[in-house]
């Protein structure tokens, strides 16, 4: 088989290889802030529990992240303050304050 039919089908078997669709999910926004005196926590990592979302707090607290449909969990964490895990109900496309827990006292 010469180069040029070999190229030619390895074209058309990367064409008809499977590509996967995008998960579909949803918007969750919300604010992060200290436990006592609602101070926002800025550059706090914002993960999806079992999921693909990941976001980070702006200097204000505010995040906005992409979750998967249905009830999902977020885990908060911040240097200095204790993680923290907070359910979101399916039909929410905004969290409340989510509050990040005291300091460690190290």
């Amino acid at each position: 088989m010469s180069k040029h039919a070999m190229l030619a089908l390895a074209v058309l078997a990367l064409g008809l290889a499977p590509v996967p669709a995008p998960a579909q999910g949803r918007e969750v926004t919300g604010r992060v802030t200290r436990l006592l005196g609602e101070v926002p926590v800025g550059l706090a990592t914002i993960t999806e529990v079992g999921g693909q979302g990941v976001a980070q707090s702006a200097a204000d607290g505010t995040f906005r992240i992409t979750v998967a449909q249905g009830d999902v969990r977020l885990l908060v964490r911040a240097i200095g303050y204790q993680k923290k895990e907070v359910p979101v109900n399916a039909g929410e496309s905004s969290s409340p304050r989510i509050p990040s827990g005291s300091r460690r006292s190290w």
